[in-house]
């Protein structure tokens, strides 16, 4: 069975725009895809603020909706659960949009509590770089080279496991200690020396104040002695994760469509929506559902306007199966080829139920053992 392997599809066109955005040239730019993690308190959802309202990404009503006595709350501008905002704190993940002239954003605001480490894990599966925040305040910098913060070293070690390509190590608060200088030269040799010991390649270590906005947006030349670019401007060169479009294609199920009547039995009467993981989907070929276990062959593939083609991973892709299989959402579509036919080994000889002698073997008889005696009759008596 012979499958074609086609280029990626771009489907940058479709991103959504966020509101406000008036950069048309980012549309030619793949989006990158980026989460902020780190441990507690460390400034993840005002970088966050921060990067919305430098560019531009954010409404003037929703930024009066977060200013209380003429100072803006940029970390509400994420919360969206109430009780992410009656308690303060992050909870599920939030993902927000903005832009640039030079590219597209999509940004994740990962929890950094300990017991939502899987909602950061769900976050960091699909993204393209890690923003890993370190508090400067919460470290004992003075005496030497601080211990980072267990959640910090956590969350740098899930990335580095979930082969997140660009991981950069943001040291946010550095403008509410004495010696910023000196302080973000000690955290950063502590936090190269946990790199080189874990084997994480790090992109880069950026000193920030995600409330003041140095070094977020706009480069601050010289201060705590860094001298390379901005925050935003090492996001704008950060590689996005490559398509795995030479492994075998495999499609988790999203959607579940039924689009035709029952008088169409020639195939499938559903559509299996889902993003393609790796490979590319093709008519003709056959997949088998996981966990299920059925096997099918590919019908027809859509792409995300339901135009009939090839779709690779990375791409949106409707899939309508030869046969009504049972699949629901959260199940696999991966390929499987078709196995060849095994050459059936020939069967072993039974054994005879009374088995030659053996030549000088003495024979056995069998002899007669002693039968149950027979019971005693019951002796006559009067009947009952």
């Amino acid at each position: 069975m012979t499958t074609a392997t086609l280029e990626p599809i771009d489907t940058q066109a479709s991103t959504p725009t966020p509101a406000g955005d008036a950069h048309t040239g980012a549309a030619h730019h793949p989006a990158l895809r980026f989460i902020t993690c780190g441990s507690v308190d460390d400034g993840k959802s005002t970088l966050i603020g921060r990067l919305l309202v430098d560019s531009r990404a954010v409404l003037q009503d929703q930024l009066a909706g977060v200013t209380q006595a003429g100072a803006a709350d940029l970390a509400r501008l994420t919360d969206g659960l109430a009780a992410e905002r009656e308690q303060g704190i992050t909870i599920d993940v939030a993902w927000r949009y903005f832009a640039t002239p030079e590219r597209k954003f999509i940004i994740g605001d990962a929890p950094g509590h300990e017991q939502y480490t899987r909602n950061m894990v769900t976050a960091a599966s699909q993204a393209d770089a890690a923003i890993v925040l370190v508090d400067a305040t919460k470290l004992d910098w003075r005496a030497g080279a601080p211990v980072l913060l267990p959640q910090t070293r956590r969350h740098s070690l899930l990335v580095h496991l979930l082969r997140v390509q660009s991981l950069v190590f943001a040291v946010n608060k550095l403008d509410a200690v004495d010696e910023p200088a000196l302080a973000f030269a000690r955290i950063r040799a502590a936090l190269e020396g946990f790199a080189a010991q874990a084997g994480i390649e790090v992109a880069a270590i950026v000193p920030i104040s995600a409330l003041q906005g140095h070094n977020v947006a706009a480069p601050s030349a010289g201060w705590c002695g860094y001298q390379g670019p901005a925050l935003l401007q090492l996001l704008e060169r950060l590689p996005r994760t490559a398509p795995d479009v030479a492994l075998p294609p495999a499609l988790p199920v999203q959607w579940v469509e039924k689009f035709s009547d029952a008088a169409h039995t020639h195939q499938g009467r559903r559509v299996f929506w889902g993003r393609v993981a790796c490979g590319t989907f093709t008519a003709g070929q056959q997949v088998q559902v996981f966990p299920g276990g059925q096997r099918a062959v590919v019908a027809q593939v859509f792409d995300h306007v339901r135009h009939p083609c090839g779709v690779a991973a990375g791409a949106s892709a409707g899939v309508v199966l030869d046969r009504e299989v049972d699949v629901s959402r959260g199940d696999w579509q991966p390929h499987r080829a078709p196995s060849p036919a095994a050459p059936r080994s020939p069967a072993p000889p039974r054994r005879s139920a009374n088995p030659a002698p053996r030549p000088g073997a003495p024979r056995r008889t069998r002899r007669p053992g002693p039968w149950p005696a027979p019971p005693a009759p019951r002796p006559p008596g009067p009947n009952p």
